[in-house]
């Protein structure tokens, strides 16, 4: 009724006004298509496929399927359409975009879109006790209801269909030799649902778009630095303020892919079950120390934010080496965000105090940040301030006008050094929270722009309007109507004149830092947790090359390993009297 409200309407507003629409290739549902402007280079728009039931039971439980699948309701103009675009052979996904083919009548293969309506059994959703009860064991209620009504459970079964699609397709676009566009970023802001598990519903999020996605580009091979083909390998980054308990859980047991996540971690926050430091993969499996939780203080500004997320960044880069990153971008970790701080409603005045103090363009920073990492850059190429440059009277603009600065360009020249240029990686971005849909339109805007800075330098902070476009929500926008605030730039570029306090993000004062409600300790905590993870995946590639046993199947650590973990995997044995054993003092 509520959660996310308009916020695709105002993002593809403000998208069209703001240049992107005009300025970028466009394919539509027939792949015919037209390049209109001067984004046409680098930037080109797809319309998502849709996805099917066989794609979301890739992951999703059967049973729990069976409760979200619904017919369209037949007849009458709000019949919802639904057309069979998926097949698959066997496990091999083949073709461009295999699993989205438009052709379904070749021998052997499966229908993976809907199945035939007739065949569907309806539930009866009344108020059943023994229903009710199955609806709770799979999460479909409160935050998640089941819709009554035919129309309103068909439109779900759709948007769970249209989600997973989506998703699965951008993550198609990145997988090099299997596409036509050479992706090397993808977008997707509908997707981000990291709540969903399994079986089970949670969190807004009926399906797990993200665990599709990521099994997608682990169906891929890389070269390695060998030159044979090995096993991909996916980091996940989640800045979303709420921990994403449904893709930790999806792969805790693999060290395939790294989940590494920024969130709150507070008695009653949800999800209040996980998102601890101590989670760091499910032990005696390869997934051990392959999960990173960091949890954050309330307060958190852009700043101290921003330099956090470089060192997780640049050290499971460094160490893990991935070859696609997935970073889910939350937008309620927005100063003052409507759910976060329990001002959903006009009629709520208190606050939880349980929020960040971020802004949206601290979150737009962290994706150009990820995006220029994934082009080949180091972080002494990206993290600096960038040189102004005036535009000279007389020089045409080359940019779409829309979203054209009139009187400085911002440039990082040092991109321009291509024998600079170190490992490239692909990049998939999705949304995620947000419920204050103006600001979460803003952020989706601003990190469109920054994830293309891998190709056009200066896209975020040059070209862009500083002030929202004249359009139908404009008065949405109010009362300061800015699209890039001067102030929050400038204050991320004064961070980086002040290289020494990059290496520990608690030696920088803040607005924040003074409060006694800002948690010191909570940071140092969570540089701990980066650095210990790092060195433990450092030291496993480590072996792994020095031994016959691959990166990506040995069994578990070895005891050495092991106490770099002890103090949050193992409990302190107790002595007969019920103190604690006590170590003896080495006489020196």
């Amino acid at each position: 009724k509520h959660i996310h409200q308009d916020r695709d309407l105002l993002l593809e507003a403000l998208l069209k006004w703001c240049g992107f629409f005009h300025g970028a290739n466009t394919i539509d549902d027939r792949g015919g298509g037209s390049k209109r402007g001067a984004l046409t280079a680098f930037l080109t728009i797809l319309p998502p496929k849709l996805g099917t039931r066989a794609l979301l039971e890739l992951f999703h439980d059967g049973n729990y399927l069976d409760l979200l699948e619904f017919p369209s309701p037949s007849g009458g103009s709000r019949e919802i359409e639904t057309k069979a675009v998926a097949t698959v052979k066997g496990n091999d996904l083949e073709g461009d975009l295999a699993p989205f083919s438009l052709n379904d009548d070749e021998e052997g293969e499966q229908d993976i879109l809907s199945p035939n309506e007739t065949e569907i059994q309806t539930r009866d959703s009344s108020n059943d006790a023994l229903m009710q009860k199955l609806l709770a064991e799979h999460g479909l209620e409160d935050d998640c209801p089941l819709p009554t009504d035919d129309y309103s459970r068909a439109l779900l079964w759709k948007y769970c269909l249209s989600v997973a699609g989506a998703s699965w397709h951008a993550a198609s676009l990145l997988v090099e030799s299997e596409n036509e566009h050479h992706t090397d970023v993808a977008i997707n802001w509908g997707g981000g649902r990291h709540h969903a598990h399994a079986d089970k519903a949670g969190g807004f999020c009926y399906v797990n778009d993200i665990v599709l996605a990521i099994k997608r580009l682990l169906q891929s091979q890389s070269v390695d630095e060998a030159g044979t083909l090995a096993s991909s390998r996916v980091l996940y980054i989640d800045i979303d303020i709420h921990h994403c308990d449904g893709v930790q859980q999806a792969f805790y047991s693999t060290d395939r892919v790294m989940t590494a996540s920024f969130h709150r971690n507070s008695p009653g926050f949800f999800p209040a079950t996980s998102g601890f430091v101590r989670e760091k993969g499910e032990i005696d499996t390869a997934g051990f120390g392959y999960n990173l939780n960091v949890p954050l203080p309330t307060g958190i500004d852009d700043v101290t934010f921003i330099r956090m997320y470089r060192k997780m960044l640049f050290g499971l880069v460094n160490s893990f080496d991935p070859n696609f990153i997935v970073l889910c971008v939350g937008a309620d970790g927005l100063e003052g965000d409507a759910l976060v701080t329990g001002k959903l409603h006009s009629t709520d005045h208190s606050s939880t105090g349980e929020g960040w103090s971020l802004s949206p363009e601290g979150l737009a920073e962290c994706v150009r940040i990820t995006s220029s990492l994934c082009a080949g850059l180091s972080e002494e190429m990206i993290c600096t301030r960038p040189i102004q440059e005036e535009k000279k009277e007389n020089q045409p603009d080359e940019t779409a006008s829309d979203c054209s600065h009139p009187e400085t360009k911002t440039t990082y020249d040092s991109r321009e050094s291509l024998h600079q240029v170190g490992k490239r990686r692909k990049l998939l971005v999705l949304g995620g929270g947000g419920y204050t849909p103006t600001e979460t339109s803003r952020v989706n805007l601003l990190c469109t722009a920054a994830a293309c800075e891998g190709a056009r330098s200066g896209l975020l902070w040059s070209e862009l309007p500083k002030d929202i476009p004249s359009h139908d929500y404009f008065p949405r926008y109010g009362p300061l109507f800015e699209l890039v605030s001067e102030e929050k730039k400038q204050g991320i570029w004064n961070s980086y004149d002040a290289q020494s306090s990059a290496v520990n993000p608690c030696n920088v004062e803040t607005k924040d830092s003074t409060s006694p409600f800002f948690d010191r300790h909570a940071l140092q905590q969570g540089i701990h947790a980066i650095e210990l993870a790092c060195l433990f995946i450092d030291r496993q590639r480590k072996k792994a090359a020095n031994s016959s046993i691959s990166f990506n199947s040995y069994s578990e650590p070895n005891d050495r390993d092991d106490d770099i973990w002890v103090e949050d995997t193992r409990r302190k044995k107790k002595s007969s009297q019920g103190g604690r054993r006590r170590k003896k003092k080495k006489e020196v």
